[in-house]
C-alpha cells in the first residue's frame, strides 16, 4: 500500500502542476505562488483516500484522480491559511518556510484564497462537461445526468468540509482556543466536547468527504456510502488523536487530546475508534480490504 500511496501522489502532484498555469506572463509570480503552497509536499493522504475509496467501489480512476486533487488543493488553502500568524502563527511547513515568510501575509491570504477557488472550479468544470463528453441525447441521456449528479454530489461533500460544517467552523472554535468559555469554566465533559467538536471540523471532515466522495463518485449504493462516511470520520480523527501524542511537547498550552485526556487514554481512544472504523465496513466484504489497507498504512503517519 505504501507504493500504492506513492504512486496516488505523483499523480496527484501532477494534477496539481495543472492548476498552477498561468493566465498570461503577467501572472507568473502568482503561479509560483500557488506552486510554493501546492506542490513539493505531503503524503497525500486525503487524496489518496478518496482514490482507494473509489477504487474499492470499481470507480473510475482518471475522474477520481481529478477530485482527488481538488481535494488536495482545499487541504493545501487550509495550511498556508492556518501558518497565517493571526492563525497558528508558525513559521515552517514541512521543513521550509511557510508560504507567508516567502511572499508575505496578504500574497498567503490570496494565495489561499485562489486555492479554494481552484479547487471548486475544477470540480464544477468536471461535472459540467460530463455531459457534453458522454452525450445527452436518446438513450445517453439518463446515464450521461446520472453521471453529473455523481459529480455534482461529490463536489459538494468535498466543499463542505471547507465550510461551515468543516474547517472553517473548526478555525474559529480553534482561534478562541483556551480563552473559549467551555475551555475556561468547563469541567472535563466540556472541554473533550469542544476538542472533539474542533478536530471533526478541521481534520475529520476532510477524511469524511475523501472517503464519501470516492463512494459517490463510483456509484455506491446510499447504504454503502453512509458506512463510508463512519469509517471516514473516524479514521480522521485516530489520525488527529495520534498526531496529537507524536506533538506532545510542541503542543503545550493548545487544545489537544493529550491535554485533555492524557497520553495513555488518547492512545487508548484512538485504537478504539479505529476497530470502529474497521469495523463498521465489514458488510462491505472484500471490497473493504483496500480500506483496511489504507487504515493500517495511517498508523505510520501520526
Amino acid at each position: 500500500m505504501k507504493e500504492r500511496l506513492s504512486h496516488w501522489a505523483a499523480d496527484i502532484e501532477r494534477e496539481l502542476e495543472g492548476f498552477c498555469v498561468p493566465e498570461s506572463p503577467a501572472h507568473e509570480r502568482f503561479a509560483e505562488m500557488l506552486r510554493y503552497g501546492l506542490l513539493g509536499g505531503g503524503k497525500r493522504l486525503r487524496g489518496g483516500l478518496l482514490l482507494a475509496a473509489s477504487e474499492a467501489m470499481g470507480g473510475n480512476y482518471e475522474e477520481a484522480l481529478r477530485f482527488a486533487a481538488a481535494l488536495e488543493c482545499i487541504h493545501a488553502f487550509s495550511l498556508v491559511h492556518d501558518d497565517l500568524p493571526a492563525m497558528d502563527d508558525s513559521d515552517t511547513r514541512r521543513g521550509k518556510p511557510s508560504h507567508h515568510k516567502v511572499y508575505g501575509e496578504g500574497m498567503a491570504v490570496l494565495s489561499g484564497d485562489a486555492m479554494l477557488a481552484i479547487a471548486a472550479e475544477r470540480m464544477l468544470a468536471i461535472t459540467a462537461n460530463a455531459g457534453l463528453n458522454t452525450g445527452l441525447n436518446g438513450e445517453d441521456a439518463g446515464e450521461a445526468l446520472r453521471g453529473m449528479k455523481r459529480r455534482a454530489d461529490a463536489a459538494l461533500t468535498i466543499m463542505r468540509s471547507a465550510g461551515m460544517r468543516g474547517i472553517a467552523a473548526g478555525q474559529f472554535m480553534d482561534l478562541e482556543g483556551t480563552g473559549a468559555p467551555q475551555w475556561q469554566d468547563g469541567g472535563f465533559d466540556a472541554r473533550a466536547a469542544l476538542l472533539t467538536d474542533i478536530d471533526q471540523r478541521t481534520t475529520a471532515e476532510m477524511f469524511r468527504a475523501a472517503v464519501e466522495a470516492g463512494f459517490i463518485l463510483a456509484g455506491a449504493s446510499d447504504e454503502e456510502t453512509k458506512a463510508a462516511v463512519s469509517f471516514g470520520l473516524k479514521m480522521g480523527m485516530v489520525f488527529q488523536i495520534r498526531d496529537d501524542v507524536q506533538d506532545v511537547g510542541a503542543d503545550d498550552g493548545l487544545i489537544t487530546w493529550p491535554a485533555v485526556y492524557g497520553i495513555e487514554e488518547s492512545r487508548r481512544r484512538a485504537d478504539e475508534l479505529e476497530r470502529e472504523a474497521l469495523k463498521g465496513i465489514e458488510p462491505l466484504g472484500a471490497r473493504c480490504s483496500l480500506l483496511k489497507e489504507f487504515a493500517e498504512l495511517m498508523r505510520g503517519f501520526a
